[in-house]
């Protein structure tokens, strides 16, 4: 990733950019363009022509006339989710000179693939995604970021000259690659767009006692939603680091309970009557599997030759010797120079190790799970 000055050492040309896509981006897009003296055409699936008439721009219903208008730039602002079926659909076989397409799209390796499928070898490509919008870019764009990738470009005066269009506008350049980008995207975009679309779903709104922070939480639901679920849906479906990244979101949200859980159920434990004849440790197998292996209704399971080891490289207090018939397990805590032998019986099921311990150990193992966060269920 490189911030760079993408054409500051050329004299941009005036431009006749076509904008495949009318909605509120491409509008938004369109009075920069108008403003700087380029010429804009446009043509989309919805009916604009009052708009574009206001704005002095022609619109084409049939992309036929469209793609025959002489443009130097075609520029593609459709939705994430049309864009192989806008394109496939279009006569692009006759357009008569090279051209340079340039996407606007969220995401980077979904329209470069497809425009590298379906148009011509002899057209420009250019993949960019201006981070910004109607919104976050009503004020101007200066220090907003711009990022782009030069995919296949001949023709390097015009492809400036359109950088140019932001860079004049005071935006921040960022040349990276596509891959580069979705990764990123994944990360930021996506994640904000998903924790934004669950506290939508939460219902949260303003109250009398906000916190900062939890008008960030709204500002963030309320930015989200109002872009529509089509391009959320685009974010997932068309961005494959977009997976990984909501199974990591799932898997903390996971981890976060059951810290909380874990703090709960000690507290409750720590009070309850020490009378009772046993008590349970629960331990996950993916706590143990560098040690044990198990299976589900199975046995534990030894490593090597040795009959000893450290259970949890957290626990340095606790050593487990298994027997021949892997069923009773004979253990000794130390804590502070002194030694509790105790009797261990093993289960496994389900994946879990349940550990049944003597009454006498009782304080000591809840000791250990405070120290280590560990789990204790009576």
């Amino acid at each position: 990733m490189a911030a760079s000055s993408s054409s500051s050492s050329l004299l941009p040309q005036t431009l006749k950019v076509g904008i495949v896509g009318f909605g509120a981006f491409g509008q938004f897009l369109a009075k920069t363009m108008i403003k700087q003296g380029h010429t804009i055409r446009a043509t989309s699936r919805t009916d604009h022509s009052r708009l574009c008439h206001q704005l002095g721009v022609p619109f084409y219903r049939d992309t036929l006339s469209f793609l025959e208008a002489d443009n130097d730039v075609i520029l593609i602002s459709t939705s994430i989710l049309s864009l192989s079926e806008v394109l496939r659909a279009m006569p692009l076989h006759c357009l008569k000179r090279r051209t340079l397409f340039v996407d606007v799209l969220s995401v980077k390796e979904h329209p470069r693939n497809v425009l590298l499928q379906v148009l011509p070898d002899v057209m420009d490509v250019l993949c960019t995604h201006p981070m910004f919008g109607p919104e976050s870019g009503k004020n101007g764009w200066k220090d907003l970021p711009f990022v782009y990738e030069k995919v296949r470009v001949r023709d390097e005066p015009r492809c400036s000259s359109f950088l140019q269009i932001f860079e004049s506008e005071g935006c921040r350049m960022v040349e990276m690659s596509c891959e580069e980008h979705d990764k990123l995207a994944a990360r930021s975009q996506f994640l904000s767009h998903a924790i934004g679309r669950i506290l939508s779903e939460m219902g949260i709104e303003s109250t009398s006692m906000n916190t900062k922070s939890f008008e960030t939480l709204v500002k963030l639901k309320e930015s989200t939603t109002n872009d529509s679920f089509d391009l959320f849906s685009g974010l997932f479906i068309h961005n494959r680091f977009a997976q990984q990244e909501l199974m990591n979101l799932e898997h903390s949200f996971e981890m976060v309970k059951q810290r909380l859980r874990r703090g709960t159920s000690e507290e409750q434990n720590l009070s309850k009557d020490k009378g009772a004849c046993y008590y349970w440790l629960q331990w996950h197998a993916e706590m143990i599997q560098t040690k044990w292996k198990t299976k589900v209704g199975g046995d534990l399971q030894r490593y090597g030759g040795c009959d000893e080891w450290t259970v949890v490289e957290t626990c340095k207090n606790m050593k487990v010797v298994v027997s021949e018939q892997l069923v009773m397990v004979e253990a000794c805590i130390h804590m502070d120079e002194e030694s509790v032998p105790v009797v261990v019986k093993v289960e496994v099921y389900d994946g879990v190790v349940n550990l049944e311990i003597s009454e006498e150990t009782v304080v000591v193992m809840l000791h250990i799970c405070k120290v280590y966060r560990w789990l204790p269920r009576l």
